[in-house]
């Protein structure tokens, strides 16, 4: 008899799915290496690394990048784009940024509110207002 663990196909690591989330929402906001360094409050060179896989980030990092980037920690941990069943409510308490949800990108502001259903890819898009600080509720399909 096999041990159904030791038969499955290993994913990618910790450190690599990160690095790939990190580097891709840096990007999506328009941010460079700096900026998003600045913003988390760690270095240039330790953000280099993150991306990089030269080095895992301890969860206070991870919890600084996370918050940098406007999107809960599990987001930076999960391989898939963000999408689920049911639908997302977003309101933006502080800031701007655009939204993407499919191909469609919806410019927000403080005191705005976007309602869409989760099926297709969506995230911050890009940063326009920085602090961003949003709140989302996420209904299950019905």
């Amino acid at each position: 008899m096999t041990d159904a663990l030791a038969d499955a196909v290993p994913g990618p690591s910790p450190e690599d799915t990160v690095a790939a989330q990190v580097r891709r929402r840096r990007e999506a906001l328009g941010l460079s290496n700096g900026a998003l360094a600045a913003r988390a409050g760690i270095s240039k060179a330790m953000l280099s690394k993150i991306e990089h896989r030269r080095t895992s980030c301890s969860l206070s990092t991870l919890a600084r990048l996370a918050d940098a980037l406007a999107v809960p920690v599990s987001a930076l941990l999960d391989e898939a784009p963000e999408r689920h069943a049911g639908g997302l409510v977003l309101y933006v308490l502080e800031g701007a940024l655009v939204y993407g949800h499919g191909d469609a990108r919806h410019t927000l502001r403080a005191g705005d509110v976007l309602a869409l259903d989760g099926e297709g890819e969506h995230g911050p898009y890009e940063l326009l207002e920085a602090p961003v600080r949003f709140r989302s509720v996420v209904s299950p399909d019905r």
